[in-house]
């Protein structure tokens, strides 16, 4: 009994192991997808909300809607592991996107003839813009323990450049892809710091709202 013991409870112990780390791994693939589809999202949905201002399109309400839902998304994907911070986050975010949409219906008035005053507002609301972005970097860090200034930087400085292509008619195709590849990069920091913080809840608890396939 004693020598059966010996060999059957090693093998509980090593399979117990196998089936926590099977599950942390399929976890953590479903929450890098989550972050991925979220982050491509979030570049998509601005592109077609300026592309519709600056053509005054009859959808742009639609995208409007749309782009505000992925703020609701990015707060509910880190309020999954961290429900306090849920409405918090979903703020910043939607905060990020008003005061892009205020750069950008102010440049398209840089043709009028106060062009000065113009461009005295587009200034103050890019203060306002990096500032908003150095809270989402310090909350971020504060909560996940990653850094991601530097492609929040990136991120603003990229979507202007996109919003200036855009209004004088200029092809924003390559800035568009620059802005996708950096915020995946940046969502993807996000993901990893979400998986480290939570493993024993990816081992062992049920599969969270974030974790699951649509």
């Amino acid at each position: 009994m004693k020598l059966t013991l010996l060999y059957v409870i090693p093998i509980i112990i090593i399979l117990v192991l196998i089936y926590g780390y099977a599950r942390y791994i399929k976890s953590k693939a479903i929450i890098f997808q989550k972050a991925e589809k979220i982050a491509i999202e979030h570049v998509l949905w601005t592109r077609e909300f300026l592309l519709a201002s600056f053509y005054e399109t009859e959808n742009l309400d639609d995208c409007t809607t749309r782009l505000m839902k992925n703020q609701e998304d990015i707060g509910s994907f880190i309020g999954s592991y961290y429900p306090v911070y849920k409405d918090s986050v979903t703020s910043l975010f939607k905060e990020h996107i008003s005061i892009a949409s205020q750069i950008d219906s102010q440049m398209k008035q840089n043709s009028s003839i106060d062009y000065l005053q113009n461009l005295q507002n587009v200034q103050n609301l890019q203060q306002k813009w990096n500032s908003n972005g150095d809270s989402i970097s310090d909350g971020i860090r504060a909560l996940l323990g990653v850094d991601i200034s530097d492609h929040m930087k990136e991120h603003l400085k990229l979507t202007t450049s996109e919003i200036v292509s855009i209004q004088n008619g200029e092809n924003s195709i390559d800035i568009y892809d620059d802005i996708e590849i950096s915020i995946i990069d940046m969502f993807n920091q996000i993901a990893e710091s979400i998986c480290r913080n939570n493993i024993f809840t990816l081992v062992f608890s049920p599969v969270l709202p974030c974790c699951r396939q649509e």
